[in-house]
């Protein structure tokens, strides 16, 4: 009543207004505003160690006998114990297999399979094999695997899988969580990152009951989430909005505060200095990883965000995609934790966002569940990211999402190539260029892309090509005229190579002269192929390597049997002999060493970029010049 009625009292309405010219007056209103912006993060961060704090206190007090496992913690329940057999199905999840089959021969309970594995680039993947449609799910996970990261991720996919499987209840089984066993005193502890995961299981995947050793918390009858759900997502909240009306602050735009990633370190410092007229410091944060990928959190507990902005700098770099997507969340966790009013997340390379859809029954909506756990479980209150793959998944966010192409560098770069020396490789002819693209749903880009470069009756080549199986590509008939032409191929990521490597002897077999390749973001996975398959694109891979003088065996690997080699992706593509040259961004981290031939590679910086576009946020002006429009 007291924070509804001080307004007016205070001038709000006109025959009270002018109790407002009464000298004092707009200094208590301040001070007030001041008092009631602390008192929000206060019953903030009360609520959350509420929760965390009893849940901790359980399941420390079941570890003074022995460690939990599963197998432990299903040593005294039956099957039937978790609802009904025809109305109830269990998945295990890696390493649960043979636990979860032992538990299920004691009775009539039901196992459905669910396929949990990674691709190339190390995001995970989910697949329940069977319907499930409304069944409650029991997910079994026994101690998480060496990554817990991974481990982490692939168990929220599984969540996400269910419900989106039309799940009537599920109901995750496990022994441990990420940062459930922090100690007090610990700068994990005081930012209570273990209330981050939960936030992601019951947020971020919702998920409807956790059984954590001898816990159990159901998201509908726990106590727990009641007060959090009152105190945490109303009072404070309305009271954080009075106090700001009362105070009416000025923005303060020196008040900005970076984080930054560890393997976008580089990157950001760059961004940073680039950013002319925003004046802010370096946050004292630094995310350690240890045992198992576990991440410690070093520096800031004592140091104040309260009212400030956050930009946090983090991208998801090829091989370690899960552990820097759970880095970017503890640094905005952090942010939101120590009071920041902002947090402004830059992430070039958006993970997931290629699993936009369902392929399949029985998947998730990674892109989604990505958007859940930036947005409601860490705190994001925006966000921007580079040329998704499909530029629909900025629905998915709830807050506002910047889309932001660097398609328009990658045009100014061509443009200069018309002025390159006859004897330069990447001299190109405006006569004979033509836009292509390596498959249809690249079209409107090329076509683009084009017409920016040479003009509206730009030339545009199209490949149709077709996948014999998951990981492959074949191409099945080329539209447009290429014969002595120019070809330069547009493509929003490069992961294998393979379906640049299918299009660019296309486009050679239909007359080109040269082809070119342009792409965003260099995913560049490891790709293993078979010798007996590719014994010729092993042949001209070594063959390359030797004539740079490096040593094959440091850049290829071999099977035991010797029958499969890997090579990374990057090595593929500038070995390929037919290949002019191809064009990458910065947004993700590129090893200097797969850069073999240099003149080959052109490398496109985008941290001016990025610096222009978190400037404009920061000042409040308009992003119209670059963000994507279609695709």
């Amino acid at each position: 009543i007291l924070m509804w009625g001080l307004p007016t009292c205070l001038g709000e309405e006109p025959m009270f207004k002018t109790i407002s010219r009464v000298p004092g007056t707009g200094l208590c209103r301040k001070a007030l505003g001041a008092g009631g912006e602390r008192l929000s993060r206060g019953i903030y961060r009360v609520s959350n160690r509420l929760t965390t704090s009893e849940v901790r206190r359980e399941y420390t007090a079941g570890l003074k006998n022995s460690p939990y496992t599963l197998s432990k913690m299903l040593a005294n329940m039956q099957p039937k114990d978790f609802g009904p057999a025809n109305e109830t199905t269990f998945v295990a999840m890696p390493n649960a297999e043979k636990v979860s089959d032992q538990f299920l021969a004691r009775g009539r309970g039901q196992r459905t399979d669910i396929t949990v594995k990674q691709f190339r680039n190390g995001e995970s993947y989910a697949r329940i094999e069977k319907t499930v449609r409304g069944k409650k799910v029991v997910i079994l996970v026994d101690r998480s695997r060496d990554n817990i990261n991974d481990s982490l991720v692939e168990t929220l996919l599984a969540i996400d899988a269910a419900k989106r499987a039309s799940a009537k209840e599920v109901v995750l089984v496990c022994p441990e969580l990420p940062y459930v066993g922090d100690q007090p005193g610990t700068p994990n502890y005081e930012l209570d990152y273990f209330k981050l995961v939960l936030n992601l299981l019951f947020k971020g995947a919702q998920l409807d009951e956790l059984r954590l050793g001898d816990i159990v918390l159901n998201r509908r009858r726990s106590l727990l989430f009641l007060q959090d759900q009152i105190l945490s997502r109303r009072v404070a909240p309305f009271i954080s909005a009075w106090s700001e009306h009362l105070a009416a602050p000025k923005t303060r735009r020196d008040e900005v505060l970076y984080f930054m990633g560890n393997h976008f370190r580089q990157n950001a410092r760059d961004v940073i200095a680039a950013m002319k007229g925003v004046k802010g410091k370096l946050a004292g944060l630094t995310l350690q990883p240890g045992k198992r990928q576990r991440i410690n959190c070093v520096g800031l507990p004592y140091e104040n965000l309260a009212g400030k902005t956050a930009v946090v700098f983090q991208t998801c770099n090829t091989g370690r995609v899960n552990d820097d997507f759970l880095e970017a969340l503890l640094m905005v966790y952090s942010a939101r934790q120590k009071g920041a009013k902002e947090i402004l997340l830059v992430m070039p390379y958006m993970p997931y966002n290629r699993q936009e859809r369902k392929a399949k029954t029985g998947e998730p909506i990674s892109a989604k569940l990505v958007a859940n756990a930036l947005m409601s479980a860490a705190g994001v209150t925006q966000v921007i990211s580079f040329d998704l793959h499909a530029p629909a998944t900025q629905g998915f966010f709830d807050r506002p999402m910047q889309h932001i192409t660097a398609l328009h560098l990658i045009i100014n770069f061509v443009r200069r190539l018309f002025d390159s020396p006859p004897s330069d490789n990447w001299c190109i002819s405006r006569e004979l260029f033509v836009a292509g693209a390596p498959d249809v749903g690249r079209g409107k880009t090329a076509q683009k892309f084009g017409e920016a470069i040479a003009g509206p009756e730009t030339n545009v080549a199209i490949i149709y090509k077709y996948r014999p199986k998951p990981g492959e590509a074949a191409v099945r008939d080329v539209t447009g005229n290429v014969a002595g032409k120019d070809v330069f191929i547009i493509d929003d990521m490069i992961d294998s190579g393979g379906t640049i490597i299918a299009a660019v002897e296309a486009f050679i077999q239909k007359g080109a002269r040269k082809v070119f390749v342009a792409t965003v973001h260099g995913i560049f996975s490891d790709v293993s192929l078979e010798l007996a398959k590719a014994r010729e694109e092993y042949q001209r891979i070594a063959a390359f390597l030797t004539a740079q003088g490096k040593h094959v065996d440091e850049y290829v690997s071999w099977s035991e049997d010797r029958k499969v080699f890997t090579v990374n992706a990057l090595i593929r593509l500038q070995a390929h002999p037919t290949l002019s040259g191809l064009i990458v961004t910065n947004s993700l981290l590129i090893p200097e060493k797969n850069i073999v031939d240099p003149d080959k590679v052109k490398m496109i910086a985008i941290d001016d970029l990025i610096a222009m576009v978190c400037g404009r946020i920061i000042s409040n002006q308009s992003l119209r010049d670059y963000q994507f429009e279609g695709s």
